[in-house]
């Protein structure tokens, strides 16, 4: 009896296991046939015993992921086996309690050795594992530890060592998949942890967040080299265990110079290192769970600042001056002349020639001089960076800010205790902080990740002001009367307004939120033809934010409200993704008006709820019945729509009718001109896409080819039974999934920009019945006119009239002016026109009704008669 190919009986154990199985090609690590449709449904065993009848030589490939059972697989390679298995992972996991876990891992499941010498651990999760994913690296960027998870694979045992350079084979090192673990969320997180701990690669300087920013060769290089920041004296003197203990922390384990920390509110396993890289001593979290950003290296006073002052540098440096880090502050005053600098010793730190804003070290240190403006230290407008050409310092990186401040005039030409005086000191302490936009008369704040515009009156930067003007000194003559000036009311109001136009200072409007593949989160700016999230910048001049980050996660309430809105139309699901994501994105390719349509209760108001909620500021509601024939509405709603990216548009009666001619406007992608309530009008290049949603279908009464083209009919047709209904459902699934539902968003942004809408047959059938009931104009014109003839086929001005409004009286349809029905047939439908002594007349048509193809004296016009 001939024996069993080892590889092929692997293949059939291993799919009565549940794992997806498919063929690896000899002599390589390839799948041997197209394989995407095994990472939805398995193949049967007669499959994978027709695919060895065919070749005998294949290799075993597993599929990891969602579809053998949510396996993952987790890879320690060969060079790093041997060097961190015993002296790292194992003895690191018995310092973290975290032992017997280990042990079940690597001796108690699925096991096997690679053709390398690396192992593979192959276990399930309770959800769908993330996709491939990248733990450690070695100081030279190559892999030490990996996972293969959804939308993976990977070669298996018994495959033999042809199909490697190595010419090992794949082994089973413990047992087979036979006895594959299943582990806990919070088990698989700790294994993570561990094998995360063995990582020694930190990427480049350039491309490290600017929590690193005490770093004192960025001081030198920026002419901080005077004197020791008491960020950079903190770090000096203070241990991480000064710093991490009172916030909860616990050092469970110390090998060489790293030492692994422990969160708070956990018992087992490791959270975080301190003194692991080589060039500085940096805090690497690994968890989410933790104030800190995970997988991101924090300094000492980064980590100081975030713990004790929510992240606010400039607090936390004024905190540790008053605890007696860095300089003395007699050192660190600017020269107002004729005060002393005993007289301003509380004068709070400022930025003379360098700011990093966002989430980095941001200690100031305050101005030499005040002078009047040379340049825009913003940089050329619209940049916020440095200026090029001569008299640059430095040229931003992303997540920083460079100001060139031109050489300062030895003395102020504002005079001394004067309003002028004092906006030029607010301008150089906070020009890296705020910026005037003159066309909306707002100020804005950057806040870390946007910047942020403030009310009437000024908001933050009204605080701001009266934070700095604090520190005048009382002491002198007159000098306590005018600080007390200063501080009132009108005081703050008139510096801000002085302030207004220093050139430091003003952002034009044209120079905001002009990156239409970009959306700005508060963890970063994305990337939407790629779906990448970097850092946040100031200098993209993004001045919206979404209301949560982007985050890969699973989204089964989600998921779940749009299988039962959609009755499990995956491809109904899948327009409406690429949908949402077209409408995340600035640029307005597609004119089109998405129409979510059906009876009350059926999830539209769910749908379009949470998308509003999780794009935030990028999206808002329009007033009612916006695009609805009626009174003309004052610009200013228009207005409102320069920079959104998805507006709402709802509140539909039945008897409502659309504003055919605004709806056209509106999506149409041209240019716009509108003004905001008592200012000038402006134009604006459209970043909207209009969403309509109603229980009723508004009436249209000309229609044509321009206006039903832009209509999409999307049918809401399932309605959830009332005691399915679940109060305040659109909050529940921002506040349970919102992260994972703007990865969902960003994931169909990035589909559209690759394929397009792919506009489902059920949203075009839906559209064209539309246009059949509702173009009444065409409805007319198919009952009672007969178009074609040219210039001999007549009908006068008066006769299509009359046919008109009677045809409307007797369908009971409102009819439209003789203006927009002339104006209508003319553009629409290709009506002539020509002017006759007796009147205007209609070229090419004629009256169906009548039976006559021309008017009663049809030689009348030509100046003659019978």
């Amino acid at each position: 009896m001939t024996a069993l190919n080892p590889v092929l009986a692997a293949a059939i154990q291993a799919a009565n296991q549940g794992l997806s199985v498919i063929p690896v090609r000899p002599g390589t690590k390839q799948p041997a046939v197209p394989w995407k449709q095994y990472q939805r449904i398995p193949a049967t065993i007669d499959q994978i015993l027709q695919w060895w009848r065919e070749n005998p030589g294949y290799g075993l490939g597993i599929i990891t992921g969602k579809v053998s059972g949510n396996l993952e697989m987790l890879e320690l390679e060969g060079r790093a086996t041997e060097q961190h298995l015993d002296d790292d992972i194992f003895n690191l996991a018995e310092a973290s309690g975290l032992s017997e876990l280990a042990s079940r891992i690597f001796w108690g499941g699925w096991t096997e050795i690679s053709p390398s010498g690396g192992l593979h651990f192959f276990y399930r999760l309770k959800n769908t594992p993330a996709g491939n994913t990248r733990l450690a690296k070695d100081t030279d960027g190559k892999v030490l530890a990996e996972t293969r998870g959804e939308g993976g694979y990977v070669v298996a045992a018994p495959t033999p060592g042809s199909f490697h350079e190595t010419g090992n084979p794949w082994e089973i090192c413990t047992y087979g998949p036979e006895h594959i673990l299943t582990l806990t969320e919070e088990e698989h997180e700790a294994v993570m942890t561990l094998f995360k701990s063995i990582n020694k690669y930190l990427p480049p300087e350039s491309h490290q967040t600017s929590l690193d920013l005490t770093h004192p060769s960025s001081h030198n290089e920026y002419g901080f080299d005077a004197g020791t920041r008491p960020g950079d004296d903190y770090e000096q003197r203070t241990t991480w265990a000064e710093i991490l203990e009172p916030a909860g922390w616990t050092a469970i384990y110390t090998a060489g110079s790293t030492t692994y920390w422990r969160r708070p509110g956990k018992n087992v396993g490791i959270s975080a290192t301190t003194g692991h890289a080589t060039d500085r001593d940096r805090l690497y979290v690994f968890t989410s769970s933790t104030q800190f950003e995970p997988e991101i290296p924090y300094t000492k006073f980064g980590a100081y600042s975030l713990l004790n002052f929510g992240g606010d540098h400039a607090e936390a440096a004024r905190a540790l001056a008053a605890d007696g880090y860095g300089q003395q502050a007699k050192q660190l005053v600017p020269h107002i002349p004729g005060m002393e600098p005993s007289e301003l010793s509380e004068q709070p730190t400022g930025v003379s020639k360098v700011s990093k804003v966002p989430e980095g070290d941001n200690e100031t240190e305050p101005p030499t001089t005040l002078t009047q403006p040379e340049q825009n230290t913003l940089g050329q407008a619209g940049t916020n960076g440095a200026k090029t050409g001569e008299g640059t310092d430095h040229t931003p990186t992303a997540g920083s800010l460079a100001l060139v401040v031109s050489n300062p005039d030895p003395e102020p030409s504002a005079p001394q205790r004067s309003e002028d005086f004092d906006a030029l000191w607010l301008a150089q302490h906070y020009q890296h902080q705020i910026v005037y936009v003159p066309q909306w008369g707002k100020w804005l704040h950057w806040n870390g990740y946007v910047w942020q515009p403030q009310p009437e009156g000024g908001g933050i930067i009204r605080e701001l002001a009266k934070q700095l003007y604090r520190q005048l000194p009382t002491a002198g003559k007159g000098a306590a009367t005018y600080k007390t000036k200063v501080l009132a009311r009108a005081g703050i109001t008139n510096r801000l307004a002085m302030a207004q136009t220093d050139m430091r200072l003003v952002a034009e409007k044209d120079t905001l939120d002009r990156h239409p593949y970009e959306l700005n989160t508060p963890k970063g700016i994305v990337n939407l033809k790629t779906g990448q999230l970097g850092q946040p910048d100031p200098t993209r001049w993004h001045t919206k934010t979404t209301t949560v980050a982007p985050a890969c996660m699973e989204t089964p309430m989600w998921d779940k409200f749009l299988q039962q809105t959609f009755a499990g139309n995956a491809e109904m699901i899948g327009y409406l993704q690429r949908l949402a994501g077209y409408s995340a994105t600035g640029v307005v390719s597609d004119h089109i008006l998405p129409f979510l349509y059906g009876p009350g209760g059926n999830g539209k108001s769910v749908l379009l709820d949470t998308l509003m909620a999780i794009l935030g500021d990028y999206a808002t509601s329009a007033p009612a019945r916006f695009l609805m024939a009626g009174p003309d509405r004052h610009e200013t709603e228009i207005a409102r729509l320069d920079g959104q990216r998805l507006v709402v548009c709802s509140e539909i009666n039945e008897n409502d009718r659309f504003d055919e001619a605004k709806v056209k406007l509106l999506t149409g992608g041209d240019k716009l001109t509108a003004r905001h309530m008592y200012r000038e009008y402006f134009t604006f290049t459209p970043t909207h896409k209009l969403w309509l949603m109603g229980n009723h279908k508004p009436k249209v009464s000309t229609g044509g080819t321009s206006f039903w083209r832009r209509t999409n009919v999307i049918g809401f047709n399932q309605t959830v039974k009332p005691e399915d209904v679940i109060e305040n459902l659109d909050q529940k699934l921002v506040d349970a999934e919102g992260p994972g539902i703007l990865q969902w968003i960003i994931d169909g942004a990035k589909q559209y920009l690759e394929k397009g809408l792919q506009t489902p047959q059920s949203v075009k059938t839906d559209s064209q019945e539309y246009a059949a009931e509702e173009d009444t104009l065409s409805r007319f014109i198919d009952e009672c006119l007969i178009i074609g003839g040219g210039d001999y086929a007549r009908v006068s001005s008066s006769d299509m009239n009359r046919t008109y409004k009677e045809w409307c009286y007797r369908e009971n349809e409102t009819e439209i002016s003789n203006t927009a029905l002339g104006r209508a047939l003319r553009e629409i439908y290709g009506l002539g026109k020509v002017h006759s002594r007796k009147g205007n007349l209609f070229t090419n048509v004629t009256l169906a009704n009548t039976g006559e193809d021309t008017p009663k004296d049809p030689w009348s016009d030509l100046g003659g008669g019978r």
